[in-house]
């Protein structure tokens, strides 16, 4: 039995929020990897020579700009897979507004999963070699559970029971996988769903029910939310928050994009703004168009160990929205 408390416990026993922790990103990679997934898993021998010299070059390559990359590993499941194919799904931010991130998925030899990823991410020229590997565009969300113990043992602990539970009860149309970490096992179970890119924390019991089914009253889902990869910084992340909030499920198909008006008091420690004004531009599916503004302050921080073998707590900045209000649309 672990005689260190699990982090994910503590973090929730002394109120850390986790909105504004999803993480903006451009471009999510997912394939899949059979288990066991070591800690360091992007040097590990069992991923591709291919994707680990591709890490090593985007991450370590300061002068040439590139997008902002999640690479992510699933575990091939009965259902999903075919043995001896791996499957790929790629996920990029589109230009403009958008409520979704825009996915292709390939389904290839598994000795042919690292040039893909290769080809997809540095030589897209070279992408005609794996056209006959593409399969047809589907409709299917995709929950992602991470169950990444050798990362942190509350993500194996808390994550692998509602990655039976998901995976048990999920309708047609869903598939849910235990996926590599992708960040915040403080906040363990957590979940990122494709191709929404919205990610979530502390999901047990009904909540977990609540988001399979995308229906019921929002407010009990509002402190698992961390927060949509769409939108560039925490504040605009806690400001979309308060507004899915106060418009329900219909916010989450609604196409936005998010912007940035001011921001003061700039705290040299931490690196970030004391405050922002924010702005979410959005346009419905019936075409008519809107926007809020909010301001958005840092609150006290909680301060809690940042994982389960940790033996120094970390200060977690809080978001605040002090202000909410409809603005003229664009």
């Amino acid at each position: 039995m672990n005689a260190t408390p699990f982090c994910n416990l503590l973090a929730r026993q002394r109120g850390l929020d986790p909105v504004g922790s999803a993480g903006a990103c451009d471009l999510f990679v997912t394939f899949e990897l059979p288990l066991p997934w070591p800690y360091d898993l992007w040097r590990s021998p069992g991923v591709p020579a291919e994707v680990r010299r591709l890490i090593e070059l985007w991450y370590g390559d300061p002068h040439t700009p590139r997008p902002r990359l999640r690479p992510l590993a699933v575990a091939p499941d009965p259902a999903y897979s075919v043995p001896g194919e791996r499957l790929v799904m790629v996920h990029r931010r589109p230009e403009g507004p958008f409520a979704h991130f825009v996915g292709e998925r390939y389904r290839l030899p598994e000795a042919r999963l690292g040039p893909l990823i290769w080809a997809l991410l540095l030589e897209p020229e070279t992408l005609g070699a794996f056209k006959r590997y593409r399969e047809p565009e589907q409709s299917t969300r995709d929950l992602l559970v991470c169950t990444h113990g050798a990362v942190d043992a509350a993500c194996a602990k808390f994550g692998f029971p509602l990655f039976r539970r998901l995976r048990a009860a999920a309708p047609d149309g869903v598939r849910v996988w235990r996926v590599t970490h992708f960040g915040g096992h403080v906040f363990a179970p957590t979940l990122l769903e494709l191709p929404s890119a919205r990610a979530w924390g502390y999901l047990e019991g009904d909540a977990a029910a609540q988001l399979l089914s995308l229906t019921g009253d929002v407010e009990r889902l509002c402190g698992h939310y961390r927060g949509w990869a769409g939108l560039d910084s925490s504040f605009l992340q806690a400001a979309e928050r308060e507004v899915w909030r106060r418009e329900g499920w219909g916010w989450l198909d609604v196409k936005k994009r998010g912007l940035t008006l001011a921001r003061g008091g700039a705290l040299l420690e931490a690196g970030e703004s004391a405050w922002e004004r924010v702005r979410l531009e959005f346009w419905r599916p019936d075409g008519t168009a809107g926007a809020f503004e909010a301001h958005v302050e840092l609150a006290p921080s909680v301060t809690t160990p940042h994982s389960t073998t940790s033996k120094e707590d970390y200060a977690y900045p809080q978001y605040r929205v002090a202000q909410l209000s409809a603005a003229a649309p664009p």
